[in-house]
């Protein structure tokens, strides 16, 4: 259990404030076809990636279909854009009720227009497909000792190191970050590699693929170049420090891409305080937790926590690098968010007092894509945290003032 118990608790009552978001996952992939209310035939072609991202195109009547680009906000509605020829941009949103593509089309100057769409069934596979020679080549020799994999052994930069062997089910290894050691699993085909590493009994995906004298690994978004570790002769020197050896536990730079605008002072009866940016506020309070409102748009899409209390006596050990690094995946369970990344390692960050902060990746239950972001400053008893949920690519409306609230936090003023 992380050390910073009164936040984790308290994620159950964010996360049922957060259920209208996080409903059951919609999948607008397919092709929907209907008529208008003029008898009008159109026809909507989607294609729906993993983050919630929507393309595709749409057709009326015998015009040529028209590309269209969007994505699923946190409200489970699609929300995109017809690419029109001359440059412009004419939007619509489409739900799904009773299992059909509700269509709105948004024109200035005229009423909303909506077009009720069904999805249509997959083609079957062709039965007079190319079938598979089965005269190919002869399987292998059961009695041969497996070729070692060119991708088998130990490759590092100066953030990870991963070690993978192959196993019976494809391979198995472990992968080292920030100086915490995770363990590793996965298939392999050929030079490519898809696997996953556990924190916590959460797992996050990876991929690798060895291209030349490098292993290629991907967790999503953030794609790391790693290099094969040649062996050492061990009575040789040892080798000097990098430059990108970690720095000591509680050190650490402070917070960037800080915003600095306008902020209200805010000096809780909890014994801590900080700056509140203008058009934030407190929206409700429990004990050891403060929720803020920060986004007045009818589909929300960000949530701000602030909690803070004592570290329990068998945490107090723990750095805050470890504090955060513990905390993240609780996030991302009490969110429900899956497919989980980390997307910034956990760091140390000079606060006013020792700090760290850390962000992942995932998707809600409803497809959408999100990123949390979390942070807090310590003292050798107690802690200030600040957690941000904000949907993929709306980053930037919101961290750098959830940074703001967690780079003023002072502990005991």
């Amino acid at each position: 259990m992380p050390a910073l118990r009164p936040l984790v608790a308290a994620l159950t009552a964010l996360t049922a404030l957060a259920a209208p978001a996080a409903a059951q996952a919609p999948d607008f992939t397919g092709t929907w076809t209907g008529a208008s209310a003029e008898g009008v035939q159109a026809a909507l072609r989607l294609e729906q990636q993993p983050g919630g991202q929507v393309t595709g195109g749409y057709r009326r009547g015998d015009a040529a279909e028209v590309p269209l680009e969007g994505a699923v906000r946190l409200d489970g509605v699609l929300q995109a854009d017809l690419l029109a020829a001359d440059g412009k941009r004419h939007r619509f949103e489409a739900r799904l009720v009773d299992g059909a593509a509700v269509v709105t089309f948004v024109v200035p100057g005229q009423p909303p227009r909506e077009v009720r769409l069904q999805r249509q069934a997959p083609a079957p596979p062709n039965p007079l497909g190319q079938p598979r020679n089965p005269l190919g080549a002869s399987p292998p020799n059961p009695l041969a000792a497996p070729p070692r994999p060119a991708w088998a052994g130990a490759w590092s930069d100066d953030q990870l190191r991963l070690v993978v062997e192959p196993a019976a089910a494809g391979f198995e290894g472990s992968l080292t970050v920030q100086g915490a050691t995770y363990p590793v699993k996965g298939k392999a085909d050929g030079p490519r590699l898809q696997g996953a590493f556990s924190v916590q009994g959460h797992d996050f995906a990876f991929t690798a693929a060895l291209e030349g004298d490098a292993l290629t690994l991907v967790s999503e978004g953030t794609t790391y170049r790693l290099r094969r570790e040649q062996p050492r002769n061990p009575l040789g020197a040892p080798p000097p420090p990098g430059p990108g050896a970690p720095p000591p536990p509680g050190a650490g730079e402070g917070l960037t891409g800080v915003y600095d605008g306008p902020a209200q002072p805010l000096r809780h009866q909890g014994g801590f305080s900080l700056e509140v940016p203008q058009g934030w506020r407190v929206q409700e309070e429990q004990e050891g937790v403060l929720l803020l409102a920060v986004d007045a748009s009818p589909t929300p899409g960000a949530m701000v926590l602030i909690a803070h209390g004592e570290i329990e006596a068998d945490d107090r050990h723990k750095s805050p690098v470890q504090h955060i690094a513990e905390f993240g995946p609780s996030l991302l369970e009490n969110f429900a968010i899956s497919q989980g990344r980390p997307l910034a390692a956990p760091r140390a960050v000079a606060l006013k007092g020792p700090g760290a902060e850390g962000a992942w990746a995932g998707t809600l239950p409803n497809g959408v894509a999100a990123v949390v972001w979390t942070g807090a400053v310590f003292t050798p008893t107690r802690f200030v945290a600040v957690a941000l949920l904000v949907q993929q690519g709306r980053e930037q409306e919101f961290l750098p003032r959830a940074k703001r609230l967690l780079a003023s936090a002072r502990i005991g003023d």
